[in-house]
């Protein structure tokens, strides 16, 4: 099991909670080992060691137990937890009854699980564990087994010798207990903070698909509705057309243009309606062929810009929810031909470099000032916008996880985005 998997952020509380025991009943085993070793070797104090490493092992064959299912599990049920806690408390109360009970300097490491449930858990399960902790220091104080001091260091400074061991312990335990504390805690914190922020961008998202929904339940009733003022305005375009000839030339082209708008706007209602039927279905389509109608549908929506375009071979190509990527592509030329406007140009430029199986796709427009933000908001800053394609833009980036990137270059900026394709064969 990878380490970064052992501390993933996404994990929910009481899971992370049951590992950070699994690694501090991990650091109990080495810590324990190593103070055996050292008070029975190095000071000489008359250990009972059988019982001591019976406590050690019962921690080692624990988590060898539950190493699997601390890995696995999805969650943890109150009754799990109580029950790793329990473990490591009671064992902890074996290993301090025989070396001085409360006397002990290592006793405040009781504080330890404590703090960490704290962090995680509720205040009833807190309650439960202080008052277990309680009950295991008070009996500690009544029943125990005093360490004692071998024979050769026995004497006239025996008392001093105790002392100073009582005190050099007092400095383990507590720079013990501030390692630990500061470790786990801060992991677990962090953790906890992780998951505020995911939680908030859910619930960010949810508003978001929300409006969306609203979006196009509006667009579904507005395409009902308009289907028959538009029938009605063609009809009278097709009468103006038959009398073309005895209006002036500037009226005829004013009505070529009126015929052309009201054709892209019933193929926009058209493409609406077959856009919805087909939006659970598999949107698949070839990219030449996108690209061609998407430069057709910018020409012909914004006919005073002057389009560059630089495109790669696309034959052979397919892509996946293609409606969606052709709002996107609509919306940075679009966005672009603003920018530019603004600032008194008519050109933007559109290339594509093909690599494999992924178009690289880059809009260049000569506007000037801070770049556009990368995450795209559900509003326009546009006097007559909507927000629409903004919206739509920004749910296809997020379906294709390509983020979408925004640079500075001489003279105006450059969106870049990035699109998945396959073969016709795949």
């Amino acid at each position: 099991m990878p380490i970064a998997s052992f501390w993933h952020t996404s994990l929910p509380a009481d899971v992370l909670l049951l590992r950070g025991l699994f690694a501090l009943r991990v650091v109990a085993v080495v810590g324990q080992s190593l103070a055996i070793l050292v008070a029975s070797q190095v000071f000489r104090i008359d250990l009972p060691q059988a019982a001591l490493w019976l406590g050690v092992l019962t921690l080692v064959f624990f988590n060898l137990a539950l190493f699997w299912w601390v890995f696995h599990t999805p969650r943890v049920n109150g009754w799990q937890w109580l029950s790793h806690i329990g473990v490591d408390l009671l064992v902890l109360t074996w290993q301090l009854y025989w070396t001085g009970g409360a006397t002990n300097p290592f006793v405040s490491l009781y504080l330890l699980p404590l703090a960490l449930v704290s962090l995680a858990l509720p205040v009833r399960a807190v309650i439960s564990v202080g008052a277990a902790t309680s009950a295991l220091y008070s009996m500690l104080v009544l029943f125990n087994q005093p360490l004692l001091l071998s024979n050769e260091l026995m004497g006239s400074e025996s008392l001093s010798f105790s002392m100073q061991l009582h005190e050099l312990g007092m400095l383990i335990n507590f720079l013990l207990t501030v390692a630990l504390l500061t470790a786990f805690g801060s992991w677990i914190s962090h953790n906890l903070r992780v998951q505020r922020e995911l939680l908030h961008q859910a619930q960010a998202k949810a508003m978001r698909n929300q409006s969306i929904l609203g979006l196009a339940a509006q667009s579904a009733q507005a395409a009902h509705e308009l289907n028959t003022p538009l029938s009605t305005l063609k009809m009278i375009a097709a009468e103006l057309r038959a009398r073309r000839d005895e209006m002036p030339v500037d009226m005829q082209e004013d009505l070529e243009t009126l015929d052309q708008q009201l054709d892209f706007c019933r193929a926009s209602v058209q493409r609406m309606v077959k856009g919805a039927r087909a939006a659970s279905e598999h949107n698949t389509r070839k990219v030449s062929s996108l690209f061609r109608e998407t430069l057709a549908r910018f020409r012909l929506l914004r006919p005073d810009i002057e389009l560059d375009t630089e495109l790669p071979d696309l034959n052979g190509l397919l892509v996946q929810d293609a409606l969606a990527w052709q709002h996107l592509l609509l919306t940075l030329l679009d966005n672009a031909a603003d920018a530019s406007l603004a600032h008194a140009h008519k050109h933007i430029a559109l290339q594509v470099v093909r690599k494999e199986q992924q178009l690289n796709i880059a809009v260049t427009d000569h506007g000037h000032g801070e770049p556009a933000p990368t995450q795209l908001p559900l509003h326009s800053s546009k006097a007559h916008g909507f927000g629409i394609g903004l919206a739509l833009a920004d749910l296809t980036l997020e379906a294709t996880g390509r983020p979408l990137r925004i640079e500075p270059v001489s003279g105006g900026h450059v969106a870049r985005v990035d699109m998945p394709c396959f073969g016709e064969g795949s």
